[in-house]
Order: structure tokens, then sequence, then C-alpha cells
């Protein structure tokens, strides 16, 4: 059984049998879980919309708790006391690691910090971060012509690591402040990228921007499935064939 549960923004926690991946908590109430599996807490990177101190107090809950943080967040940023218990791996861009059952690839972002490839339980699962087609109607066409290059690029890379293996679930970036370029990331993604189940984040809590997306774009991907979270503390369990 794979259990995820949407905390909000861009956090979502998926509970398997042995262990509990946390990706990018700033805020929410969260599950309570067997304190006998293994929390991964994954941070992409530093903004306050993606990091919360508020995780380095889970040790006192989850004593087998395991934290991957991009270097771009300063050890100074935290309290090494709040962590001495727990395993903390600073990861870094193009980089593979094991830590415990999981297998974690990352990949630049085109903003800060990293993306990640989890391989855990015999899942794959990737959490964008804040990898993605930033597009911006007021900035220069350099700019957009350049975050455009980039973004293709780290696809691209995801696209050869994974040789041609399919990713279960994909936590990706769409973002409203990008009006008419909202979808620009997410569809060049499922175009290029094979998919079981897509789940959209980075709303803003403005949820209808999932379900017009899937409405546009959605039969385009006739073998990926999607769930569109409209409200924070919403659970899916994942079909068996995903």
């Amino acid at each position: 059984m794979v259990k995820i549960t949407y905390i909000s923004h861009s956090c979502f926690a998926v509970e398997q049998e042995h262990s509990v991946l946390v990706f990018d908590y700033y805020q929410g109430e969260l599950p309570l879980w067997n304190p006998e599996k293994t929390i991964y807490v994954f941070v992409s990177h530093r903004h306050y919309d993606h990091f919360s101190k508020e995780i380095f107090r889970w040790t006192e809950q989850y004593p087998k708790i395991k934290y991957i943080l991009s270097d771009d967040i300063s050890e100074a940023s935290y309290d090494a006391s709040e962590i001495c218990r727990s395993d903390l791996t600073r990861i870094a861009p193009n980089q593979t690691e094991t830590i415990g059952n999981c297998v974690i690839e990352t990949f630049r972002s085109t903003d800060e910090g990293v993306a990640f490839l989890v391989s855990c339980e015999e899942k794959l699962f990737y959490h964008a971060g804040d990898l993605n087609w930033w597009h911006w109607e007021e900035e220069s066409t350099l700019y957009n012509e350049t975050m455009k290059e980039r973004y293709q690029s780290e696809i691209g890379k995801l696209k050869e690591a994974l040789s041609g293996k399919t990713i279960d679930v994909a936590f990706l970036v769409l973002d409203p402040r990008q009006e008419d370029a909202y979808a620009l990331g997410m569809e060049h993604f499922l175009l290029e990228i094979p998919v079981q189940f897509a789940v959209p984040m980075h709303l803003w809590e403005e949820y209808a921007l999932a379900k017009q997306y899937v409405e546009t774009y959605g039969q385009t991907h006739e073998k990926t499935r999607f769930w569109c979270v409209s409200g924070k503390g919403e659970e899916v369990i994942l079909p068996e064939e995903a």
C-alpha cells in the first residue's frame, strides 16, 4: 500500500509499509505514523514555503527519522543540537545517495536547490521542488529563453537517469502566478517522462487550476492518472498497478 497525504502547498507525505517520505514541509497538520517506521524528511531548498525548522522537532515522536536537506540551506539556519539524535544528509545537485532503504538522485533546480528522484520500497517518486519552466511576462526574452533551456536540460538528464523506467508518482509544479504560461513545465515533463500518477502542487491554494490543467491537457496523457487536491489533509491510496 502507498498512501499519499496532502499537507500544504508543495508538501506531501507518502506512507509505505516500512517508510514515510515527507517532502518540503513548511506548515500544516501531519498524520500520525507508526514510530517504528523510518521517516525520511526531504527539503528541496531554503525558501520559506518549502522549509521550516519545525521539522527538527519531530525527532521526539519519531526516533527513526532521517533528514535530507539541499545544500543551499545554511547550517546556521538551524540548531544542530535539535537533531543530534537523527541522521542528516546535506545533498547537492547532480548527486546520488543511498540512505536507509532509499536511493536518492538530485537534479539542479531552475530556482534554488534541487529536485528529488527517490526509489523506495520498489516505488519511484519524483518531487520537483522549484524545478520548473519559469516563464514571466515581465521578464526579458533572454531570461525566459534561459529558463526554458535550463528546464529542458534538467528534464533531459532525468530522462537519461530513468533509462526507460516509469515514475510511479510525480509531484509537479503548477503555479497560478505564471498566468497563461502556468502549464509549460508540467506539460513538457509529462510529454518527456513516463509517469503513472501525477500530482500538481505549488498551487498557492488555487486548486481549480489543477482541474483546469487536466481538462485542457489530460487527454494527451492517456497512461497517466492525475490527483487534483482540493484541500489540506486529503488522502489517496495508490492504485495497485501504480
